[in-house]
């Protein structure tokens, strides 16, 4: 599997729609074949990587033992907050675009984990 893209809409502290590429590049005639993810603390490098998880795995990226309310309460803890905005998001998403191969042919897939809260209930979509 190669990983192509990820994209973050309102997830922790990524405000907005955000697209993280993770393409190789080619430089001076060479393959690149590593996408490194740095930044100080709090800049949102873990934050990327349970985006993948929770994105490809859903409830089952918390574990095997993880009730539908302690997913719901993730849920609603990963949608960004800022106590300075008038108005806070109430809906959250994170998609993956990635290639995938088996028995010589490649296919490129799409996945898109969505959810939005009324303040108390939580509805999920998965595209």
């Amino acid at each position: 599997m190669k990983l192509k893209q990820i994209t973050l809409e309102n997830f922790g502290l990524f405000r907005g729609r955000n697209e993280i590429d993770l393409n190789t590049r080619t430089r001076y005639g060479k393959v690149k074949p590593l996408v490194l993810i740095g930044g100080k603390n709090g800049a949102g490098k873990t934050t990327v990587l349970e985006s993948l998880r929770l994105c490809l795995y859903g409830a089952r990226a918390l574990g095997d033992r993880v009730s539908s309310r302690e997913y719901d309460d993730y849920l609603r803890g990963r949608i960004h907050r800022d106590d300075s905005a008038l108005i806070n998001p109430t809906s959250a998403s994170v998609g993956l675009q990635f290639d995938h191969s088996q028995l010589g042919e490649r296919h490129e897939y799409e996945v898109t984990r969505s959810w939005e809260t009324d303040g108390k209930k939580i509805s999920t979509y998965l595209q």
